[in-house]
């Protein structure tokens, strides 16, 4: 917190996205969207070091 720099990270897995959409109708299936992943991202990006630092936080399963 002394430099004023919040560092976190965001597990997404894979997401479905034009750089592989090639992948067959399964894994397709498996994969997030870009929106199931939106919240989360904002959230994080919004965060200071006196809310959320050193966090490792992870994109909701694609099921839920």
């Amino acid at each position: 917190m002394r430099n004023g720099i919040a560092v976190n990270c965001l597990h997404l897995g894979w997401v479905l996205t034009r750089s592989n959409d090639d992948y067959d109708d399964d894994a397709q299936r498996r994969m997030r969207l870009p929106e199931d992943i939106d919240e989360v991202s904002v959230y994080l990006a919004l965060q200071t070091p006196e809310t959320t630092t050193g966090g490792m936080l992870s994109a909701p399963d694609y099921d839920e």
